[in-house]
């Protein structure tokens, strides 16, 4: 690989050279955008601002509202970062998906499961994706998410 590690199913980079902007994104890290079209995220909402740069200066200057918001359920985060974590060659940690939900005891089979399949690798700590299961990362992922929560 010439040097460079796979940080991210889709991503490659000499280590410690990942993109921080998207590396922050799929380990779930809080961010601010600022300015038109720019995006937010505080943990528990996403928040947007209108694309339109004549639309957006002038909402500021009238006190509007110049941005959506979206909450997302604690059944949303937890199923966002079995997704996005997934990804990473941090993997899931197992403590801070626990602080969203606690997991259920169906996920924690079908964990086992994929584990003695060879797709994950468990630790105490988290779960990573073998270089088997980075072939399947999405139906791994789906298989892990909570429905009608």
């Amino acid at each position: 690989t010439a040097g460079y590690e796979q940080y991210e199913i889709s991503n490659f980079a000499k280590e410690g050279q990942y993109a921080l902007h998207n590396t922050n994104y799929w380990r779930g890290v809080k961010y601010l955008g600022v300015g038109p079209s720019a995006h937010s995220f505080d943990g528990v909402k996403r928040r947007w601002n209108i694309a339109n740069n004549p639309q957006y200066v002038k909402k500021i200057q009238n006190e509007d509202c110049y941005f959506e918001t979206e909450s997302l359920s604690p059944a949303d985060r937890f199923n966002e970062y079995i997704m996005t974590g997934l990804r990473t060659k941090w993997g899931i940690d197992l403590k801070k998906l626990e602080e969203i939900i606690s997991i259920p005891k169906t996920i924690l089979d079908q964990m086992d499961d994929f584990e003695k399949k060879e797709l994950v690798k468990r630790t105490n700590k988290n779960i990573t994706l073998t270089s088997t299961g980075k072939l399947v990362a999405d139906q791994i992922a789906s298989e892990l998410f909570l429905v009608n929560q």
